[in-house]
């Protein structure tokens, strides 16, 4: 499989930024001396897509975009969990239902009915891999249960 950066599964925005790297430049006139950029690294979706875990073409392409829809779901509909605490500075938290706008809405109850269709053997899989970015433990599972979330998504 060829590089995922450069695959027709994936473009650098479905990655995850992972760090910043700090590199030296050139120095010129009024120029800083120093560049930072996002290292982008694969997610463990790209890297079983990558490593074969996903099957062979074409039921790979329709697996890793299962996955890749469920995580994007996940991610949009504000799931994740949050490392810092939020800071207000009026003091005044807002009411949860009252923060959430009907994007977030949408993709929280896809997210949630896609979970439930899948069997409970099958849901940690990939959940474990597709949202909490987890290495693949059981290939034949997560096969199966992006299948199934193809399946109910209707990807072909």
């Amino acid at each position: 499989m060829t590089n995922p950066q450069h695959s027709d599964f994936g473009t650098r925005e479905r990655h995850r930024h992972d760090r910043i790297e700090v590199r030296p430049i050139e120095p010129g006139p009024g120029m800083a001396t120093v560049d930072a950029a996002y290292v982008v690294e694969p997610t463990e979706l790209h890297r079983a897509l990558e490593r074969g875990h996903l099957g062979s073409e074409p039921d790979c392409k329709r697996r890793f975009e299962a996955g890749m829809w469920l995580a994007q779901c996940h991610e949009a509909a504000g799931l994740r969990r949050q490392v810092t605490p939020a800071y207000d500075p009026s003091g005044v938290r807002a009411d949860a239902d009252s923060a959430i706008s009907e994007a977030q809405e949408w993709n929280e109850r896809a997210y949630r009915e896609a979970v439930r269709a899948m069997p409970a053997r099958l849901r940690e899989a990939v959940i474990d891999l597709a949202v909490q970015d987890k290495p693949v433990r059981n290939p034949v599972r997560v096969k199966d249960g992006l299948d199934k979330l193809a399946e109910f998504r209707g990807i072909e």
